[in-house]
């Protein structure tokens, strides 16, 4: 099964994110190590981690949105077709299929960027 594009997002910025964690590891090392070579050499990495780390971070925000907003436009799109004239939401679940999306992709939102 193909991941969906908010799940390679997902991985994508969970792999920077531990790689980040690792470069500045390794420029705690290279500092206590006391050798500026070494220091410089690892502060570029991490500043490279970062930089790429960055770029997941925003590739994550932009991808979760588009999949929330996709998924909002559903459940208005579902709402617009009701009957005007109807006295009950008889859509066979549809609008509550369309709020569960909406509701689950916001949720992603939080867990994955906000925790």
């Amino acid at each position: 099964q193909q991941d969906s594009k908010v799940e390679r997002a997902e991985k994508s910025f969970c792999n920077k994110l531990e790689k980040l964690i690792t470069s500045f590891d390794n420029l705690a090392v290279a500092y206590d190590s006391g050798s500026m070579d070494d220091f410089n050499k690892a502060y570029n990495k991490a500043e490279k981690s970062w930089n790429k780390f960055e770029n997941a971070a925003d590739k994550l925000e932009q991808v979760e949105i588009e999949e929330s907003q996709k998924a909002y436009d559903n459940l208005v799109k579902s709402v617009n077709e009701i009957d005007a004239n109807a006295s009950t939401i008889d859509t066979e679940g549809q609008i509550n299929d369309q709020i569960d999306a909406t509701a689950t992709q916001i949720a992603d939102i939080l867990t994955v960027v906000c925790q």
